[in-house]
């Protein structure tokens, strides 16, 4: 078998289906798919997963699934619990959205990070430069696009150009970034670093401009913008290791492309809610419920003789308070 596979190789006949008929997967490393090391296959990881993590240098990708098992195990217990119980107290037309959308800038960002992070690497020369360059340029230039937004409520007009030019971008960037990468790869470090820079600018300023607009849109869920961080912050940890994990197995680009699709999903989230939004604009202001248990929760979990104490939030009129406490 050996002796076959290594003739065939030198031979110059090996082909995608000789690859794809081997055991194990061997074929030559791209700047779409560079993980020379990762030689197991999907089918095995996915029928026998421990013996294929064991096999010879596949060990080192059981880190990855078990940290992926744990941001997985995170998610469940910080953003589908809370959900769940919302769920019962509020209808699901006015609580979806806004979660979908702040889970989906979280995954998006991380993956589209993660994905140029891995592409620009290669191209820059070194994982130092990668690092430093491509998080400082994305960090920075969302932070200025984030300032743009304001702390007034978007006109509709403003929501739909801001939209449109996060995936004109993010479009544009997605292209342009491997085409870049082969035309100067051979150019100074520092024209390297220019491009790179210009590469990420403008994606990463329009990205930045996504949760402060959610954040505005709905406001009037103000319970729930706490729920809204943490649902951002859980999603972005999981996707910063299922972005490595579907590069390794799918491929960088496949990896862009799901972060411009989770992207895509923000803007139906936000065309799903337009009718809320302007109900709110309106005047009409809905009250959502609190993540905190309601006094109903908690009696029934409550000591059998112990009386439970009302809690009151701090900015309710005393004359409400006390009926409240009542």
């Amino acid at each position: 078998m050996f002796d076959a596979v290594t003739s065939t190789l030198m031979s110059g006949k090996a082909d995608a289906a000789f690859f794809a008929s081997l055991p194990q997967n061997i074929s030559p490393s791209t700047d779409d798919n560079p993980f020379f090391f990762y030689t197991a296959r999907f089918s095995d990881l996915v029928g026998k997963p421990v013996a294929t993590l064991t096999y010879n240098n596949n060990a080192a990708i059981s880190m990855t699934l078990m940290l992926i098992v744990i941001a997985l195990g995170a998610f469940v217990y910080y953003v589908i619990g809370p959900f769940a119980r919302l769920a019962a107290r509020m209808p699901l037309s006015a609580l979806t959205p806004p979660v979908t959308y702040f889970c989906a800038i979280g995954m998006g960002f991380m993956l589209i990070e993660i994905s140029q992070m891995q592409r620009l690497m290669v191209f820059l020369g070194h994982p130092v430069y990668g690092l430093s360059v491509i998080l400082f340029t994305i960090l920075l230039f969302g932070g200025i696009g984030s300032t743009t937004v304001g702390t007034q409520y978007p006109r509709p007009r403003a929501v739909i150009a801001r939209v449109a030019a996060l995936l004109a971008t993010l479009a544009l960037a997605g292209l342009l970034t491997p085409m870049i990468a082969t035309w100067a790869r051979s150019a100074a470090t520092d024209m390297r670093i220019l491009l790179s820079v210009l590469l990420l600018a403008p994606p990463a300023f329009c990205m930045g401009m996504m949760f402060p607009l959610g954040l505005g849109i709905w406001r009037r869920h103000s319970e729930l913008l706490p729920f809204f961080w943490s649902a951002n912050g859980i999603t972005s940890m999981l996707a910063s290791v299922l972005g490595v994990a579907v590069s390794i197995e799918f491929g960088i680009a496949n990896t862009y492309a799901l972060g411009v699709f989770c992207y895509v999903g923000c803007a139906s989230m936000l065309a799903t809610s337009r009718g809320a939004s302007r109900t709110v604009a309106s005047g009409a202001i809905a009250e959502a419920p609190s993540i905190q248990p309601t006094q109903t929760e908690l009696a029934a979990n409550a000591p059998a003789g112990r009386p439970l104490k009302a809690t009151v939030p701090p900015n309710v009129p005393a004359a409400r308070a006390d009926e409240l406490a009542e």
